[in-house]
């Protein structure tokens, strides 16, 4: 699956340049990526971009309106420049709260014009302590996305940095891979704190659904089940707001299996239960523990799982008890599931997508920051007025 990637800001250029980085060294890249920012020193730091795909659009005055400086036509000629013909979707990287993610309507506009593929926007909400000024206009600025754009993909900072801040917190999707391809897909952690591990944590998830189905990849094997473009499009489109959930455990070591499997039929069969816990486990730790923003799940109109990792691993008794269970949960009727086997692999992982979310804490969070930041400032106003 092949996207184009647009960074507006910070936090989506920093965003886009890690997913790039990520496609990159992965051998069989699937994202042409763009950053656009006012601030010079930003895009200069940008590690995987190449220069033409940062672009700067100086601020005129003293107050920066983005939405009048940047120039969505001039954007999308850069962007044309490139092998855009094969793309399957357009996702626009932003945070949320911020100045920058105002230019994204006439962006958004612009895109319809120039693609008749999906466009998408991942959006990060912003920490509480940002104050409530910031969370009052990242309510406005999701409200505003869900409106103009076919679904957006949903982290949250705060939840985030809960979870970093905890020395036994996962870390993503490293060691999935075989040890002789590791260092093309993924690279050691990224120092610079919580929002730099957040980029990385949606870098790998993104990557790996994006890779999922895709042929000619060294060391990925046959799926039985294959997930294509279309089914991640399907469960993300017109749905609103959706959430993904990865999880990830090592396995044991094959010396110890292989010696094991010598011994009576009991211990095969008992190793045949582990691989199914295993599979049904980590599927949970993704929708309760793990997704890019928490939510009820029984909220969910859609879900999609995908089940990463050496075949030996994959047991399809497991993957088929957690497609019931995501049958049975959701408030939806579609669930789609697919395998992504990837030879000699230490690691097994699952990613869950829910789509069509109806109940997501954070949300109701920032929408009822901003209604009392609004009646505050109303308040203060008719009281000035008094005066």
């Amino acid at each position: 699956m092949r996207i184009l990637a647009i960074g507006l800001g910070g936090a989506g250029s920093r965003i886009v340049d890690t997913l790039h980085r990520h496609d990159r060294k992965s051998g069989l890249p699937c994202v042409e990526g763009v950053v656009v920012d006012i601030d010079p020193n930003l895009l200069r730091s940008l590690v995987s971009l190449p220069e033409h795909a940062r672009m700067f659009f100086p601020s005129v005055g003293r107050v920066a309106r983005p939405e009048r400086v940047v120039n969505a036509e001039e954007v999308l000629s850069q962007v044309r420049r490139e092998d855009m013909a094969e793309i399957d979707a357009v996702l626009i990287c932003v945070g949320l709260g911020g100045k920058m993610v105002d230019a994204a309507p006439s962006l958004i506009h612009e895109c319809r014009r120039s693609f008749s593929d999906p466009v998408f926007a991942l959006a990060v909400l912003p920490c509480t302590d940002e104050g409530p000024c910031i969370q009052a206009k990242a309510a406005d600025d999701l409200d505003m996305l869900e409106r103009l754009v076919d679904g957006v993909i949903l982290f949250d900072n705060e939840t985030w940095r809960g979870r970093m801040s905890q020395p036994s917190a996962p870390r993503g999707l490293r060691g999935l891979l075989p040890d002789q391809i590791v260092s093309r897909f993924l690279e050691p952690e990224t120092p610079g704190g919580v929002y730099a591990e957040l980029n990385e944590n949606i870098a790998r998830r993104v990557s790996l659904l994006l890779r999922a189905g895709e042929l000619g990849q060294q060391g990925v094997e046959s799926a039985q089940t294959v997930l294509d473009a279309g089914e991640v499009l399907n469960t993300i489109t017109g749905m609103g707001i959706s959430a993904i959930g990865y999880a990830v455990e090592k396995l044991p070591d094959q010396h110890l299996t292989r010696f094991l499997r010598s011994r009576p039929v009991v211990i095969e069969s008992d190793d045949q239960y582990q691989k199914a816990s295993r599979v049904v486990d980590l599927a949970k730790k993704a929708v309760y523990q793990e997704l890019s923003i928490p939510c009820d799940l029984t909220g969910a109109k859609k879900a999609l799982v995908l089940v990463a990792g050496p075949s030996s691993a994959i047991s399809l008794k497991g993957f088929q008890t957690v497609q019931r269970w995501m049958d049975q949960s959701i408030g939806g009727l579609e669930v789609r599931a697919a395998d992504y086997p990837i030879t000699r692999s230490s690691h097994l992982g699952v990613i869950v997508i829910l789509s069509g979310l109806t109940s997501i804490p954070r949300v109701d969070q920032v929408r009822a920051i901003r209604d009392h930041y609004r009646k505050q400032c109303e308040e203060a106003r008719l009281q000035g007025d008094e005066h």
